[in-house]
């Protein structure tokens, strides 16, 4: 296909660390569970294992990941603050002979509903809200024509 991107999703956490012949940028990139590994505690049988991804494939692009963070007020350059763990990878993507631009692979996961609730209802519109949310910090950054 000759591209220079592949935006991933739905990727085992073994499988992203055994791709070979791409880069997938540094694990903070695609793998929550560095920036947010005292949260985990105690949590490992209900851990989510499937993550997005960009991933390089060419050397006709530049690509600059940005890191994962905790919802916070404000981020750097680097870093992309996400709101459902696990379900954004986003990197700024540098053509050679083009404008940049952002990339993200996005993930809405499946949630069970609150304990209190009876049901048996898997909900996932809830990941996609987050990630619209999380993806609005883009906006405005730019010339709004472009969005």
């Amino acid at each position: 296909m000759d591209a220079d991107i592949a935006l991933l999703q739905d990727l085992g956490n073994g499988l992203a660390k055994r791709i070979t012949g791409v880069y997938t940028g540094s694990r903070e990139h695609w793998d929550s569970h560095v920036w947010n590994s005292c949260w985990y505690e105690g949590r490992f049988p209900n851990l989510l294992n499937r993550w997005p991804l960009v991933v390089k494939l060419s050397d006709r692009v530049e690509v600059k990941w940005f890191k994962q963070v905790s919802p916070i007020s404000g981020t750097s350059q680097d870093e992309i603050a996400v709101s459902g763990i696990g379900t954004i990878a986003a990197a700024r993507i540098v053509p050679e002979n083009s404008q940049p631009f952002i990339a993200v692979s996005m993930y809405a996961r499946w949630l069970d509903p609150h304990p209190t609730v009876e049901s048996n209802w898997i909900v996932y519109d809830t990941s996609a809200h987050r990630i619209i949310s999380d993806l609005s910090a883009f906006i405005g950054s730019t010339d709004p024509s472009t969005h």
